[in-house]
């Protein structure tokens, strides 16, 4: 029954969306108003740019539009403008902005109601996989199939090409405008919203978290003081539900190791794991162990900590523009991985360079006794994958916005 209820619903859509997209280019839209989305709830570059721009468009109309109603009511509690994307509001909205700005594609906002606006994917992350077009094998490659007329039928806002992306690099620039088939010329090397946070002192942050965020957060963040170092573990998502018992963790060992020596380890997995024969609320229950919600932003909590684990993970490189950090590499399966996963778009070691730790015993090693420093390879990264200047992300994309409406 729920297939069948997905199928019509999908028919229904597409009945109701086609005729409402060709009206959508004949519509007027308004030069000083901008709708912002995202995939996730109210989360990434999208969250950033709408929430950072509003100092530097004062005379912009800018909205955020949603499928939540919690998105909604926690956004209107922020003073902010927002509205549910099936809903009257919303539609008018979508069809009378001439900006559309979102980090994955037009279904983040509204595919339907995009005819005739200027369109700028921000994206969510330095990719190491290969994304959108640039895909050529795994189920993600069926996606991207511009020789499906099904897929085009199906997914439309897959195949509709943005106006404008944004980069980090000259590098990246050339990957994004293969990956999206667009013109080199279409990347905006500006960096990512999400990023300019990083530049900031902790009071900054601590203010935005007060302004933004939870009271939950702001406590979380003080309490982070209090350590003498703080880990974060942040793996990339894998379908395997075991992946944290065959990565070797022994919450035991690592809690006593932590205590000894006030430390804190946090795990923040991605929010789309699984796990089998663990539950995260028995490894939260130990004294120097933390997890964090999934879904949670962790933007803010990054300047609080001191060093990052991960694997192939893109927080690798955002984790680079912090100061007095440290990364370690965790790729435990690092031949499984890229067998099954999506061809990786940049050789692993050259990419990601950095320590890779080898098992369980290792890395209780190295949370001994590690340094708060990047290495040379890391810093040669970072000044190659990011030439713009730090935290001016937003700043420099509202001037542009300005420019387009003039």
């Amino acid at each position: 029954m729920g297939v069948v209820f997905k199928i019509i619903k999908k028919l229904l859509e597409l009945f109701y969306g086609y005729p409402i997209y060709l009206v959508s280019f004949l519509i007027p839209r308004d030069p000083k108003k901008i709708v912002v989305g995202s995939h996730t709830p109210f989360n990434d570059n999208s969250k950033y740019f709408f929430i950072l721009s509003q100092a530097y468009l004062p005379e912009y109309e800018i909205i955020w539009i949603t499928q939540s109603k919690e998105v909604e009511e926690r956004i209107k509690n922020l003073g902010l403008s927002v509205y549910r994307k099936n809903r009257l509001k919303g539609l008018y909205h979508t069809l009378t902005a001439k900006f559309y700005i979102y980090s994955f594609h037009l279904i983040d906002i509204n595919f339907w109601t995009s005819g005739g606006s200027i369109k700028f994917n921000l994206w969510h992350g330095i990719p190491l996989k290969d994304i959108a077009f640039a895909i050529k094998s795994g189920p993600s490659a069926k996606l991207y199939n511009e020789k499906s007329i099904l897929s085009r039928i199906i997914r439309p806002q897959i195949f509709v090409r943005p106006d404008f992306m944004l980069t980090t690099s000259d590098e990246m620039s050339g990957y994004f405008a293969h990956a999206f088939r667009i013109d080199k010329k279409q990347c905006l090397k500006y960096g990512m919203p999400r990023c300019d946070i990083l530049s900031w002192s902790k009071s900054q942050v601590k203010e935005f978290i007060h302004t933004y965020e939870s009271d939950e957060m702001l406590k979380l963040v003080t309490n982070l003081t209090t350590y003498e170092k703080v880990f974060i573990y942040m793996p990339t998502w894998r379908e395997n539900v075991d992946f944290l018992d065959e990565a070797g963790f022994d919450f035991v060992k690592l809690n006593q190791t932590m205590q000894d020596e006030n430390k804190l380890f946090i795990f923040k997995l991605h929010p789309f794991s699984k796990l089998k024969n663990i539950k995260l609320d028995e490894i939260d229950a130990f004294s120097n162990l933390m997890v964090l919600d999934g879904n949670m932003d962790v933007y803010p909590i990054l300047p609080f900590t001191d060093c990052l684990i991960s694997d192939y993970s893109s927080i690798y490189y955002d984790y680079l523009l912090c100061e007095n950090k440290e990364i370690y590499l965790y790729p435990y399966d690092h031949s499984e991985y890229v067998l099954e996963s999506r061809d990786l778009a940049f050789d692993y070691n050259e990419s990601m360079p950095g320590l890779h730790i080898e098992n369980f015993g290792h890395l209780l090693n190295m949370v001994k006794c590690g340094k708060n420093s990047f290495s040379k390879e890391q810093i040669k990264i970072r000044e190659k994958y990011f030439k713009e200047e730090k935290g001016r992300s937003v700043n420099q994309l509202c001037q542009f916005l300005k420019g387009m409406s003039q």
